[in-house]
């Protein structure tokens, strides 16, 4: 777990080792490497994280795993989910992430989490053809750009999509966690994920 205080190296004798400090996704660029030195099982954090954020980071790993044609392309993901500063962690001492933003690795992040996108929801079942139920986590409204993302599709793109009830009657705008539906004609699939570009890059 983090430890709640100030740190200026990985390791205190107060308090012991710092964890979580910054998020250490750039080892997805080294897996082909941690093959080679035996390791065959990594683990993703994501108790903390959002659905959203584990479904994107799992993805990219997943197809740089696989060595995936379009890795490259998942892996631009990454930083559009809400993060913060990104580290190799404490895999290598001299860190060419690290150099872009900070020098010392066991450092808190100067600015806490950015994201590009905001979360909207999930699409849940198919009720017929070009018609799904949402399960809707941020107010989506007619007239936005919205993406579709899911496991081996990177992007979705729809602006001509219409929102209704829960009882099939058209609404402008659906509220967090309430019940509704989407009509598009774009080919989804229970579970992709919905979201927008956010209005601005948000810092928190």
């Amino acid at each position: 777990a983090e430890q709640l205080v100030s740190a200026n190296r990985a390791h205190d004798p107060k308090y012991g080792y710092f964890l979580s400090l910054r998020d250490q996704l750039q080892g997805r660029d080294e897996i082909a490497g941690l093959a080679r030195v035996g390791v065959d099982s990594l683990k993703i954090e994501g108790r903390m994280k959002s659905v959203y954020y584990v479904a994107v980071v799992t993805r990219a790993y997943r197809k740089a795993i696989d060595d995936d044609k379009d890795k490259d392309l998942y892996k631009r993901d990454i930083f559009d989910v809400s993060h913060r500063e990104f580290t190799t962690g404490f895999f290598f001492r001299d860190d060419p992430v690290e150099s872009r933003v900070d020098d010392d690795v066991s450092r808190p992040t100067s600015y806490g989490y950015e994201r590009s996108y905001t979360f909207l929801g999930t699409i849940g079942k198919k009720v017929k053809e070009n018609l799904w139920e949402i399960d809707c986590r941020n107010q989506i409204k007619n007239g936005q750009t919205l993406e579709f993302i899911g496991p081996d599709v990177p992007l979705l793109s729809d602006s001509n999509f219409k929102i209704l009830d829960e009882n099939g009657f058209p609404i402008f705008k659906l509220d967090h966690m309430k019940k509704g539906l989407i009509e598009t004609n774009l080919p989804l699939k229970e579970g992709y994920i919905i979201r927008r570009i956010s209005d601005q890059k948000y810092f928190s």
